[in-house]
C-alpha cells in the first residue's frame, strides 16, 4: 500500500486516507480508509472501502509504544465485523499473509525515515 504524495498527515478520528493497494499480480487499486481511532504517537485504526461505498468492516490497526532503543510497533488485522454475505462468498479472509503483513512493517520504517 502507498500513501499518494501530497496528502496530509492523520491528526483525527473521522479523518480519511487514500492509498493505492497493490495486488500480488502487480495491479493497484485506490482503497479509501477510514479513521476509526487516533492516538498521537500510540494509535492508528482505519477501516478501508473502495471509493464512493461504505467500509466493510476490516479493520486494520497499528499501535506504537516506547521501546528500548526505539519504538515497539504491533499490527492487526481485524474481519469479524464483516457481515456482508455476498462479500464472504467472493473472499477468503485473512486476505492478506503473516509475510505480506511482516513487509508492512519494512515499509513503515521506510516510510518513517524519510
Amino acid at each position: 500500500m502507498s500513501v499518494p504524495a501530497g496528502q496530509l498527515p492523520i491528526t483525527a478520528f473521522g479523518q480519511r486516507f487514500v492509498a493505492q493497494v497493490r495486488f500480488p499480480s502487480g495491479a493497484a487499486y485506490p482503497v479509501v480508509n477510514h479513521v476509526v481511532a487516533f492516538e498521537l504517537d500510540r494509535l492508528l485504526a482505519w477501516l478501508p472501502a473502495n471509493p464512493d461505498t461504505p467500509p466493510l468492516g476490516i479493520r486494520w490497526e497499528w499501535t506504537f509504544a516506547e521501546a528500548a532503543g526505539g519504538t515497539a510497533v504491533s499490527q492487526a488485522c481485524d474481519w469479524s465485523a464483516v457481515t456482508d454475505t455476498a462479500y464472504l462468498r467472493r473472499v477468503r479472509l485473512p486476505r492478506v499473509s503473516f509475510e505480506q503483513m511482516s513487509a508492512s512493517f519494512v515499509r513503515l520504517e521506510r516510510a518513517a525515515g524519510s
